[in-house]
């Protein structure tokens, strides 16, 4: 366990940096480099990067004498905006972020900290000539067999392949965390037009399955119930005949049978037979996170993405076919250069078919170095955050719609830690659409469904935070509810803030 007094690693982004960043606080343990804070940071938005680079700076004013070291995605794409950072004492770049020597070198002063060569920088992307073909809807597919655009220019510099950022060492467990990730690949063979990915990550690479087992079989000996599969596209993996289906079916014959598995984001392009043969196994939670992006033929052409919308309907119903219980989320980005109105609500209207109740939503934001940077037709940001905000309340609605469905119903839960706070339960009127408190406290349900009487439970009560099967958070009413792992819970209510609520009873 990392000394926090003389090191610290913070985590922007997403699960794949939260494995690098255990990796590298394991490289601080064993090697005692202490006196240090490394920052693994996030490029997928430009919000992300002002987020790291504000907390850069409080780092150092909170900590004077901490060399702050950064890392990760934006440290590579962006290396030389950390390298002018007065804060930053040296800058590391992806394919060197799990490399021992090189921590080693840049505390004790090994190495030039401050002369990175010139092949790390970002070139200047795409011409006008690229983006007017993109902009005109070129190489749109008509169905899932159509050929894409695979001639698209080089964008920034891509990782070396194979990457050097992969670590052979086992991880001996998360600190903090009650569920395993799992790293099964890196880097990515796409050339989405928005996305800095390849840049700060290079092609995909599968890790060999022995590997992937020893960790999971580490994970399991140190008493991890949940395992989430975890990479850059995971739907890529091809390891000595493994595809993702055949590498969960494998891994969960040699796990014990208690272990849950769940998946990060999936491309709807990469989705096989035998990702949809190995969700016939209920220790798979019903739970996928589709990189979808945008609900629109046009919009999706000009991102280079490889789906349609006709790809993600069939997608969807052929996984409710399977496991009619499964729900969906997805990345849907708002406001993608020359998204019309109409595209726009092509989307809404996709999320409304398809039923994703679990949206992650960002608004549209220029990454240097990428096709999509150089494109015209920018919307607005005003409009941008709008359509995002819109994009989120369609969730909502499906998310609280899903989540009524299950009152009730017994779920798979997976108890995460205590829950601070106290629990506000809702009126019984939101399910039951009868008040049975009197006009002061609300007003007589019909049809709505809010009530503004609560009973708030306090915590002293005792309560736990956690998620169902289907990845909706629930918070659990009980004593001595055991982290860690997976109990049955009877769904007894939706929360004013869209947590679930159940009560946990011991088992007789």
């Amino acid at each position: 366990m990392s000394n926090e007094t003389n090191r610290q690693v913070i985590t922007f982004g997403c699960r794949l940096n939260t494995v690098e960043s255990e990796q590298i606080k394991n490289i601080l343990d064993e090697h005692d480099i202490n006196d240090v804070i490394v920052v693994n940071t996030c490029a997928v938005t430009a919000e992300a990067e002002r987020q790291a680079r504000q907390r850069i700076r409080k780092l150092k004013f909170e900590h004077p004498d901490k060399r702050i070291i950064v890392t990760g995605c934006a440290a590579t794409t962006n290396t030389h905006a950390y390298e002018q950072m007065p804060e930053v004492d040296c800058v590391i770049l992806n394919e060197h972020k799990n490399d021992a020597q090189t921590f080693a070198n840049m505390v004790t002063g090994g190495a030039n900290t401050n002369s990175i060569d010139e092949s790390v920088r970002i070139s200047s992307g795409s011409g006008s000539t690229e983006s007017a073909n993109i902009m005109a809807g070129a190489n749109i597919r008509t169905n899932s067999n159509s050929a894409i655009n695979t001639n698209m220019p080089s964008i920034g510099r891509p990782a070396p392949n194979p990457l050097p950022m992969y670590s052979s060492k086992i991880l001996p467990r998360f600190e903090g965390k009650s569920r395993a990730f799992l790293q099964i690949q890196t880097g990515c063979d796409n050339f989405c037009t928005f996305c800095v990915t390849r840049i700060a990550r290079g092609k995909s690479v599968s890790f060999p399955f022995s590997q992937i087992l020893k960790q999971a079989q580490q994970f399991v000996d140190q008493g991890y119930k949940e395992i989430n599969l975890t990479g850059v596209n995971i739907c890529s993996y091809d390891y000595d005949g493994f595809t993702l289906g055949r590498l969960i079916d494998a891994l969960l014959k040699a796990l014990p049978e208690d272990v849950r598995m769940r998946l990060s984001s999936l491309d709807p392009s990469e989705v096989d037979e035998s990702l949809f043969d190995a969700m016939h196994n209920k220790r798979v939670l019903p739970h996928w996170h589709l990189s979808l992006q945008s609900g629109d033929a046009t919009v999706l052409a000009r991102m280079q993405r490889r789906h349609t919308p006709e790809d993600i309907l069939r997608v969807t119903e052929r996984i409710r076919v399977v496991r009619p219980e499964l729900v969906l989320g997805a990345d849907v980005i708002a406001g993608f250069p020359g998204e019309t109105q109409e595209m726009f609500e092509n989307t809404c209207d996709l999320i409304l078919q398809c039923e994703i109740a679990l949206l992650h939503v960002f608004p549209y934001s220029d990454r240097p170095g990428t096709v999509a940077n150089t494109l015209p037709q920018k919307i607005p940001q005003k409009v941008k955050v709008a359509r995002a905000q819109q994009l989120r309340e369609i969730g909502k609605k499906i998310s609280f719609s899903k989540k009524k469905a299950l009152l009730g119903s017994i779920s798979d839960v997976f108890v995460e830690k205590e829950y601070e706070g106290s629990v506000a339960l809702p009126c019984p009127a939101v399910n039951a659409k009868k008040c049975i408190h009197t006009p002061n406290d609300c007003e007589q349900l019909n049809t709505a469904d809010v009530c503004d009487y609560s009973d708030v439970v306090p915590h002293s009560s005792g309560a736990y935070i956690g998620k169902t099967e289907h990845f909706f958070p629930i918070i659990i009413q009980g004593e001595n509810v055991p982290i860690g792992r997976h109990i049955p819970i009877k769904i007894e209510n939706v929360l004013s803030d869209g947590s679930l609520y159940g009560v946990y009873s011991i088992p007789k």
